[in-house]
């Protein structure tokens, strides 16, 4: 009796020690387990949409064109300006095209035209290129012209210039209109001998050239000139 009891009493103890270890994790849970670290370690992906914003939000350095002072005398690309003097027709100004830094205007004087380029920025005002026999003057050539050896500055706010700054706030009428804010520049030459071939200009905002005088001085001396008579 006592010997059974014995037996049961450690087979007993020898149930209870297996079941207080820890059962090996089957395939299941090392596959849950493995997959909440992936979900822990491994960084979240962007969104097409949310990239997209991104390169959007990047800010893009651009070149900034200054586009006030002198820039606002250029006239507008396709603009024929026609010039008279006592209802005779002088010239015509026809603006064939423009970019950041250029104006090129082709210029027709007695039924010959002629191609000029102009440097014509915030600061100045300069005759770069001119053609006097273009074969085709309403070609473009801003991109391909070659500059002149000895280019004329009209005007430069910040350098010397060719000719003389006289006013900057002149009010000017001519026969397309009353202008305000006029700068007049001036020319004194002397090939004439014993002479002075003094040349004045007038330069409107949003026009350009809206007058042009010339005077002769001396015993034979003279004055002549053109006004901007019409805008298309």
């Amino acid at each position: 009796m006592m010997k059974a009891l014995l037996v049961a009493t450690i087979s007993l103890m020898f149930l209870v020690g297996c079941t207080d270890k820890a059962a090996p994790p089957s395939a299941v849970e090392e596959d849950a387990v493995e997959g909440r670290n992936e979900q822990i370690t491994e960084e979240p992906k962007k969104e097409p949409q949310e990239e997209l914003n991104e390169e959007e939000d990047t800010p893009v350095e651009e070149e900034i064109v200054s586009q006030d002072g002198l820039f606002l005398y250029r006239p507008s690309v396709g603009s024929i300006m026609t010039f008279t003097n006592a209802g005779v027709e002088m010239f015509v100004h026809e603006v064939v095209a423009t970019n950041d830094e250029y104006v090129q205007i082709t210029v027709t004087l007695g039924g010959a035209p002629a191609t000029q380029i102009y440097k014509w920025t915030s600061d100045e005002i300069t005759l770069v290129f001119e053609d006097a026999a273009p074969v085709d003057p309403s070609e473009d050539r801003l991109d391909d012209f070659e500059q002149m050896e000895e280019p004329e500055t009209l005007i430069h706010l910040k350098g010397e210039a060719k000719w003389e700054l006289v006013d900057t706030a002149e009010s000017i009428t001519v026969p397309a209109g009353t202008f305000e804010d006029v700068y007049v520049i001036k020319l004194i030459t002397d090939d004439v001998e014993g002479e002075e071939s003094i040349f004045t200009r007038y330069y409107a905002p949003g026009i350009g050239l809206i007058k042009e005088e010339f005077e002769l001085t001396g015993e034979n001396g003279y004055t002549d000139g053109a006004t901007l008579t019409t805008v298309e």
